[in-house]
């Protein structure tokens, strides 16, 4: 949801790591359900690597947000 989004992006800012989030008109199957989340890594410029090793990184903001936020 936006309200997650923000506070990852939030994290994000802290650890230096942020690209804007894009808010986009548009469904990406969100609305099936409530809890739903759609994280897309990398770009058509990014090699297979590169996108896993990014996992890393978004694991350790994922664990930051979830800890302040639970």
């Amino acid at each position: 949801d936006l309200r997650m989004s923000r506070g990852l992006g939030d994290v994000y800012k802290r650890q230096g790591l942020f690209e804007p989030i894009l808010i986009l008109d548009g469904k990406y199957n969100q609305e099936i359900s409530d809890f739903a989340t759609l994280l897309e890594v990398g770009t058509d410029e990014n090699t297979i690597d590169e996108a896993k090793n990014s996992m890393e990184f978004f694991s350790n903001v994922l664990y930051e947000y979830l800890n302040n936020e639970v």
